[in-house]
């Protein structure tokens, strides 16, 4: 074993290994575990493990299944150890990966043979083909893994994968079956690698439709919340505007109200007025001259939440410290406070007999950090489904809490939803700082 075949196996392990490792660590960026520093070191243990076992393979200490064994035990814990959260989807990446790395080496072995060159196999020539044709496939995978797959990976899609991530696998199986039973030999027949090729070329178009089968999956279900979204704004505008029609009417009526009684004046009729300001007292709704806050936009809408819970027999709590000059958008505190206040009445419209209550509370923390609760008690457990609320209403996500996290997200802030011995949690913090998106 001489420097010279050292190194030609050392260029051999740069050409076979360093493309997958830069493939499957730009696919799963968002989920890293480590920093890009730590990430790289790992990467280098794996490199060296890569070579180790190479080497030992060539002076014949360990068989070729063993070797496969070994390399593929590490690429699956080098996976583990590199990512966190989101198992399937670098289980789906990493049998796109092991299948890339494959094909690579099986066309120039292939291309070798055919070429009667079987004894330059892991030779310096061996390498630079290898890395030719990794090269050439780089900007298919790339454009597969990275393009299409990392957008789809940030989403919050983990069961579809839990399933999903088994097509790549299964064409892994079918890649080193041919490999493994063939001890090595697989490449030296030009039949076996045309047909691994078109194998890698229709388990590369598989898994290109599987990830547009999700894209459309997730687009059709953006489209459905955002018409269901929509729904309810157009629903919350007919109120607005049947309350608005009562305003104008009460308006009108007040006009002959006002003639009435500019009649009875005239006429010093004092105790006919008397008998009809009584009468005409006695059909007014209850006056509710209570301020929620000095914020006029949060004081309305808290106002008219309070009135609906009231004629319904649910207690409303308030503790709001807001002003006027909030850094927010009126559409966005408006459709935060309705949504959430709309869905905790819902809910205590269920259990009425248990004396529900609606805590809500809001206030400016520093000069910059809003943050808004909104409890209801009792509450029924909610359903939860790829981590968010389901609807009662419908079959599909909650609306209300599904426009909080948008809001939220917009104002790089969060929401927190938790349901905890019988009461229903939900708060909204917003950064008022920040740059709208």
């Amino acid at each position: 074993m001489t420097t010279a075949k050292l190194l030609e196996w050392f260029l051999y392990c740069c050409a076979n290994l360093l493309p997958e490792l830069a493939l499957i660590i730009i696919t799963c960026r968002g989920f890293l575990r480590f920093s890009l520093k730590n990430t790289t070191l790992l990467s280098m243990g794996v490199f060296v493990w890569y070579f180790i076992c190479i080497v030992a393979s060539e002076v014949g200490i360990i068989s070729y299944i063993a070797l496969n064994f070994m390399l593929n035990a590490v690429y699956i814990l080098f996976g583990i150890l590199l990512t966190k959260g989101k198992p399937w989807q670098l289980l789906f990446s990493l049998g796109i990966v092991l299948n890339y790395g494959s094909i690579c080496a099986i066309i120039s072995g292939g291309i070798l043979s055919v070429l009667g060159l079987n004894t330059l196999m892991f030779g310096w020539q061996d390498s630079l083909l290898t890395f030719g044709i990794a090269t050439i496939l780089g900007f298919l995978y790339y454009r597969l893994l990275v393009g299409r797959l990392r957008a789809l990976f940030a989403r919050d899609t983990d069961n579809i994968w839990k399933v999903l991530w088994l097509v790549p696998a299964l064409f892994c199986v079918i890649h080193y079956f041919c490999i493994w039973t063939q001890a090595g030999q697989f490449s030296t027949h030009i039949v076996n690698v045309i047909f691994l090729s078109v194998v890698n070329v229709g388990s590369t178009l598989i898994s290109y439709l599987v990830a547009q089968f999700v894209d459309d999956r997730l687009e059709k279900q953006r489209v459905e919340t955002d018409n269901q979204r929509l729904l309810a704004l157009v629903s919350q505008y007919e109120n607005l505007k049947q309350r608005m029609d009562e305003t104008r009417k009460a308006r009108h009526d007040l006009k002959q109200h006002l003639r009435l009684i500019q009649s009875y004046l005239d006429t010093k009729d004092d105790d006919a007025l008397r008998d009809y300001i009584n009468k005409y007292s006695q059909t007014l709704p209850k006056d509710n001259n209570v301020s929620y806050c000095k914020n006029n936009t949060v004081d309305t809408i808290v106002r008219f939440y309070a009135e609906q819970a009231e004629s319904s027999g649910i207690k409303f709590k308030t503790k709001l410290n807001l002003d006027n000059d909030l850094n927010i958008s009126e559409p966005d505190i408006c459709v935060l406070f309705g949504n959430l206040l709309d869905n905790a009445i819902e809910e205590c419209k269920k259990h009425l007999v248990g004396s529900p209550v609606i805590k809500v509370g809001s206030q400016l923390v520093g000069s910059k950090t809003l943050v808004i609760t909104v409890d209801n008690t009792p509450a029924s457990k909610p359903e939860k489904k790829n981590n968010l609320f389901v609807s009662t209403k419908h079959d599909s996500f909650g609306i209300g809490t599904q426009s909080a996290q948008d809001i939220a997200k917009k104002y790089n802030g969060e929401v927190r939803f938790e349901w905890k011995e019988n009461t229903f949690y939900a708060s909204v913090i917003l950064n008022l700082d920040s740059e709208i998106k």
